[in-house]
């Protein structure tokens, strides 16, 4: 399962140093700034099955 999770435009920083990376544009909902994000997985972050 994916972990998505809407950053307001200060706090992108702070996830990008997380490991998450934005998935689209800047969003405006009633007045509020978020930038939606998701992790980036790399092959250093993926468990090899024992025996592989």
């Amino acid at each position: 399962m994916i972990q998505l999770v809407n950053s307001c435009p200060d706090a992108v920083p702070v996830y990008r140093k997380l490991g998450f990376d934005p998935t689209g544009p800047e969003q405006e909902v009633n007045g509020i700034k978020f930038m939606r994000m998701s992790p980036v997985f790399s092959a250093c972050c993926v468990a090899t099955p024992p025996g592989k």
